[in-house]
């Protein structure tokens, strides 16, 4: 810490002020990368620890543990034990960390039982952070190779262009729950086209802006057209109506949206 100090000093004193700015923000994402690496491997090792016990420590785990062998069926703590570890690198806004994943094996068939955790999901190359960021650039209008573009220059390090598509595509899989008091004063109805296995889709999308300028996505719904029909489904099962009137909807003008916004809101007066 004292050699940062001192080389950001230097900058100082021979004019380099963006440079030692520049320092500066290296050092935090550098510490919030470090710092998310050692949380979650802390993590990884308090679940193994609370189910199967501390290593050599001869206690056994008596509840049911969350992981499934593949031929046995659920297990209790003490039915499994440890058979070493892999590497795995997940990449995070910060940057790749490095997590040591251990390897389970049931101790009725000796087959191996994979590990997993809602926080470290199986075979998933980017964090969750970053899934969030990609659904964000793309809802806003960024295509999926800026977005890569944008993912890469900020994590410094490469992305697969099929990793943000996966990334992306996963985010619709997740049950939408509505807020429970509206946050809402504006409603920005609109769609995003996509194509699914070369099939047209889209995504029925409704943004909302409270009284402070605050901004958030109420969610989107995966459509095959974009009909009237589409758009009431849709603001039904994204709760719509839980923003209580009034407040203003905004669209692009589109038929279908008014009509289907004149059928699910009680709204006596629109404004397009």
């Amino acid at each position: 810490m004292d050699r940062l100090a001192e080389a950001i000093e230097q900058r100082c004193e021979r004019g380099e002020t963006g440079s030692a700015v520049r320092l500066v923000e290296r050092g935090a994402v550098e510490l919030a990368r470090c710092w998310k690496e050692a949380i979650l491997q802390r993590v990884i090792d308090r679940a193994v620890g609370r189910h199967l016990g501390a290593r050599r420590s001869g206690y056994q785990g008596i509840g049911r543990s969350p992981w499934r062998c593949p031929r046995c069926g659920p297990r209790l703590g003490r039915e499994l034990r440890r058979n070493g570890g892999y590497r795995r690198q997940p990449l995070v806004a910060e940057g790749r960390i490095t997590l040591r994943i251990p390897q389970l094996v049931c101790r009725g068939c000796d087959k191996s039982v994979p590990f997993s955790h809602p926080l470290l999901p199986r075979r998933k190359r980017l964090w969750l952070d970053l899934d969030q960021q990609v659904a964000l650039l793309y809802l806003e209008g960024c295509s999926y190779r800026a977005g890569r573009r944008l993912i890469e220059r900020k994590c410094q390090s490469t992305v697969c262009l099929m990793s943000l598509w996966r990334s992306f595509q996963a985010t619709g899989k997740a049950r939408h729950a509505p807020p429970g008091r509206p946050p809402g004063r504006y409603l920005a109805l609109d769609e995003v086209h996509h194509r699914v296995r070369g099939q047209p889709r889209w995504f029925l999308s409704v943004r909302a802006q409270d009284a402070g300028g605050g901004k958030h996505w109420v969610g989107s719904v995966l459509s095959s057209d974009r009909s009237q029909d589409a758009w009431e489904t849709a603001l039904v099962e994204l709760g719509i109506s839980r923003y209580n009137p009034p407040f203003a909807v905004i669209s692009d003008g589109d038929q279908a949206i008014e009509s289907a916004v004149a059928v699910t809101l009680p709204i006596r007066r629109r404004e397009w």
